[in-house]
């Protein structure tokens, strides 16, 4: 009913469908990029999701774009991961330092 693509929800009327994979839909049929639905926190490497909300191809316009033909993201320079979702220091610090704990 999915299409592999997510779940049928507790009502088994609809399809939860794998957004953060980009799929979206009545039946999550509808590929886009994947991204964050949540909002998260990262400290120490560990993500913590706070709640999820609506599904953001590349986790939003200020994370990253998302290119239509091939479904990757192009992130922006404080973010990274296939969707975006994880945030990045600039030059790694240049080799200085650690990530400081980071509110996404």
């Amino acid at each position: 009913v999915c299409n592999g693509k997510g779940t049928c929800n507790s009502t088994g009327q609809a399809c939860d469908c794998n957004t953060d994979l980009g799929f979206s839909g009545p039946t999550c049929e509808i590929q886009g990029c994947p991204g964050s639905t949540h909002d998260r926190r990262v400290r120490n490497g560990t993500v913590t999701t706070f709640r999820k909300g609506q599904p953001l191809d590349c986790s939003g316009p200020l994370k990253g774009t998302c290119n239509g033909a091939t479904f990757t993201c192009v992130c922006t320079p404080l973010w990274g991961g296939v969707g975006c979702d994880i945030p990045q220091c600039i030059g790694n610090c240049n080799g200085r330092g650690t990530c400081a704990d980071v509110d996404g």
